[in-house]
């Protein structure tokens, strides 16, 4: 696998410690192996980041990973290894080899070795369990490799980290995906075999220990039974004889034909003690004054209860400190309590009972319903009456199968309780961690074995499979090469060695190209020489053509100055001729409306009237086609001036709202608040774009209303003349805007004008940088919107 980067990576602080915090979380959460031994996984995602950003980043996530496993397993020997894993994937990216590949090697030879070496020499392990270290760790490393691999692809899929690219062969694909898909189901397998295999451990241990139980159980209740029947026996023939005047010699015969009992004794109603056994028993009483047991737990139960008691274990005093246990049963005379005996029996005598039943090898505890220690095995050290849970490490619970350590002697076990449901009693069986982890380590290695004969099983066909498929390709790869490198095509040889009929095909394939490839190289080499000539007549033709455009461009430039000559004197003349025509025509006008304030017959009066309005519209015209020949030589300006809004527009409503009234159409122009008093505006051609609007409202409306609205929104004044006139079709809007045209309606037809007004207002919209928009609709209304923008003076 070689490792591309074609940009900068975009690794940052808060990805490198996302990564950390990831591989320390799953660190905290492992999956259960045996007994405390678990599975760490968080290298995983040191592995991937390696893969990706290198060690910069892998190595410290790992380490501190590390750290974390090393708290929970009270060591820092687990770092070694893990950090040697992520150094040789670096150097397996830097080198180009496989990452799977390296890493499942490590863990499969160096890896166990590693991992003995460092726990042999740095820890107090014993050598068996340094040799079950050294194994579990490598399935843990085995894990970590397969599960890192898996998450490195998964960011690669998703495209994490988009400027690195990765290359791999088609050989190392071939060898990763089979050792993947084997060593993944290999390893799983292996993982919930060696479950298996503790299990049935666990299990042994605890049939054994119930076994164990059921002969302490059975000694314990027979041994006990006989004794009580014993003392029981003495008290039912005092009381059949109504007298205890015999009973010293009862003791007697007891002790000698229960050799068990280490004492014996008997009391009145009050707890003097009246006999004992042996005899010289009461004499020692009486020389240390303690010769009344009121106080004892087992006179005082037995004459409360009226039944046999059977105290817990307790040392014994002035006849031997072995653990006892002390009988009790009352005795009655004359129908009323008398008094007790009393029983010491030593424990000792137990163990010839169960001893025999049991392999000497068990290594096990016996304790009473106060949790003191009656019986131990020898070599765990531990001194009778010893309160169970005080021999242990903790408090451990041990009602399942745990690993504990023995403080009396600094061995560690497999331990597990069983509770003697009859007696109360409970036994502890124990397993050497060392026995434990021999057996297991010897499943381990089978594990191991099979692991490594899986890749020499899986590796030697899947190498000849992969050169199998891989080689025709390389060969393809090398005469492309020999290609480029001006050598010429080189066919490949036909080989029966082709298993894969796809690479056949390729081969068959290639084949034809290059036979296609020859062919066309020389029909290339050919055309080139065709081309060549070609190219030469080309440049004479490209010669002739600029001689040809640059004499047309000079024929063009000549027009070009006449026309502009032409259009200079159209509009000299069009300047001129409209001054010569107005002055008569003002003159025209000036004395009809002299003739108009002098009195005349209705005839001539309306006669009068004909010739200003005629003269006015004639001036109007000669007014537009001026305009017109100004914008279009380019000559007009537009001058912007301190302009006052509402009294600009208030002027031009004022001069059309009697013209309006005098067709009985409602005219009204509303200013909104909005409006500022003041912008900075060409006000004489806002008016005449708003006078043209007007008009033209006012022209094709017959009833109704026209109305003007005038709002300010965004640094911009919108001006909307709406009339309820003819309307216009959505297809004529576009022919409006032209000069000299009307629509062909018979509706518009009725209207005179020249078909200049809307030309001129778009042209002068244009030019100040505003806007003019129509909408409309036939036999509705037409609404047309100027829109100029300006700041707020």
């Amino acid at each position: 696998m070689k490792r591309i980067i074609n940009g900068l990576p975009r690794l940052k602080t808060s990805l490198f410690i996302l990564g950390a915090i990831l591989a320390l979380l799953i660190n905290c959460f492992p999956i259960p192996f045996i007994y405390s031994d678990q599975i760490f996984l968080g290298n995983s995602i040191a592995i991937a980041l390696t893969i990706l950003y290198g060690l910069r980043v892998g190595l410290p996530i790992s380490i501190a990973s590390g750290l974390l496993t090393s708290y929970f397993w009270g060591h820092y020997l687990g770092i070694l290894p893990f950090t040697i894993e992520i150094i040789l994937v670096f150097l397996a990216v830097r080198y180009g080899k496989s990452v799977l590949l390296t890493g499942l090697l490590f863990w499969l030879t160096l890896g166990p070795v590693v991992i003995f070496a460092n726990y042999f020499y740095f820890s107090d392990f014993s050598t068996i369990e340094t040799y079950s270290i050294s194994l579990k760790y490598s399935l843990n490393g085995l894990f970590n490799i397969l599960l890192g691999y898996l998450i490195f692809h998964a960011l690669r899929y998703l495209k994490f980290e988009p400027n690195i690219q990765f290359r791999t062969s088609t050989a190392q694909v071939i060898l990763n995906t089979g050792f993947f898909i084997a060593f993944s189901i290999s390893s799983v397998t292996v993982y919930f075999w060696l479950q298996a295999m503790n299990k049935e451990l666990t299990d042994e241990i605890k049939r054994d220990t119930v076994i164990l139980n059921e002969v302490v159980d059975d000694s314990v209740n027979n041994h006990l039974s006989t004794h009580l029947s014993a003392i029981q026996f003495i008290s039912e023939i005092v009381t059949q004889q109504n007298s205890n005047k015999n009973i010293s010699d009862l003791l007697d015969i007891t002790g000698d034909l229960y050799p068990s009992y280490l004492t014996m004794l008997a009391t009145d109603t009050e707890g003097n003690i009246i006999a004992t056994w042996p005899a010289e028993m009461l004499k020692i009483a009486k020389i240390n004054n303690s010769t009344n047991v009121s106080a004892r737990d087992y006179f005082i139960v037995s004459k409360e209860t009226s039944r046999a008691y059977i105290s817990d274990s307790f040392q014994g005093q002035g006849f031997g400190t072995d653990p006892i246990l002390a009988l009790a049963v009352p005795y009655y005379l004359n129908n009323s309590f008398s008094g007790i005996i009393e029983g010491s029996l030593n424990l000792k005598s137990l163990y010839s009972h169960w001893i025999p039943k049991i392999d000497r090898n068990d290594v096990y505890i016996i304790s009473d319903k106060q949790n003191s220690v009656v019986f131990a095995s020898p070599e765990l050290k531990i001194a009778p009456l010893t309160k169970a849970p005080d021999f242990l490490s903790s408090d451990s619970d041990i009602s399942s199968p745990t690993r504990v350590t023995v403080t009396s002697n600094g061995e560690e076990y497999i331990g597990y309780r069983t509770l003697n449901r009859s007696s109360g009693w409970s036994t502890i069986s124990f397993i050497p961690i060392g026995t434990y982890e021999s057996v297991l380590s010897g499943y381990m290695l089978r594990s191991f074995l099979l692991l490594l004969t899986m890749s020499f099983l899986f590796g030697i066909p899947l190498y000849f499979i992969a050169g199998a498929l891989t080689k025709p390709i390389s060969k393809l790869v090398e005469n492309i090469e020999l290609a480029n490198t001006s050598k010429g095509v080189v066919p490949l040889e036909s080989s029966s060695h082709y298993y894969v009929a796809e690479l056949e095909s390729l081969r068959t394939g290639y084949h034809r190209f290059t036979k296609d490839l020859a062919k066309t190289l020389a029909n290339l080499t050919q055309s080139t020489e065709e081309n060549k000539t070609l190219n030469q007549h080309l440049i004479e033709i490209n010669e002739n053509l600029e001689r040809h455009v640059y004499e047309r461009t000079e024929q063009l430039e000549l027009a070009l100055s006449s026309v502009s000559a032409a259009n200079d004197m159209k509009s000299i003349f069009m300047a001129n001729m409209s001054h010569e025509i107005r002055t008569p025509l003002h003159g025209v006008i000036g004395i009809t409306e002299i003739l108009l304030h002098q009195e005349h017959s209705e005839e001539v009066h309306q006669q009068l009237l004909l010739i200003q309005e005629n003269g006015k519209h004639l001036l109007d015209l000669l007014n537009d086609i001026l305009d017109f020949s100004k914008i279009e030589s380019g000559t007009l300006s537009i001058h912007n001036t301190r302009v006052d809004v509402r009294e600009c527009l208030s002027g031009i409503a004022n001069t059309f709202k009697p013209i309006a009234e005098k067709k009985n159409l409602r005219f009204k122009l509303e200013i909104h608040k909005s409006v500022p008093d003041y912008l900075n505006l060409d006000a004489i051609r806002v008016k005449q774009i708003l006078s043209n609007l007007i008009s033209n409202a006012i022209k094709f409306t017959n009833t109704g209303s026209v109305n003007v609205d005038v709002f300010y929104e965004q640094a911009c004044l919108h001006i909307k003349v709406i009339d309820t006139g003819i309307g216009i079709s959505p297809n004529d809007i576009e022919q409006i805007y032209l000069p000299f045209q009307q629509l062909e309606s018979s509706a518009s037809k009725r209207f005179e004008g020249t078909g200049l007004g809307l030309a001129i207002c778009m042209q002068l919209a244009k030019l100040m940088g505003a806007k003019l928009d129509c909408q409309s609709e036939v036999g509705v209304g037409t609404t047309f919107e100027f829109t100029v923008c300006s700041d707020d003076l």
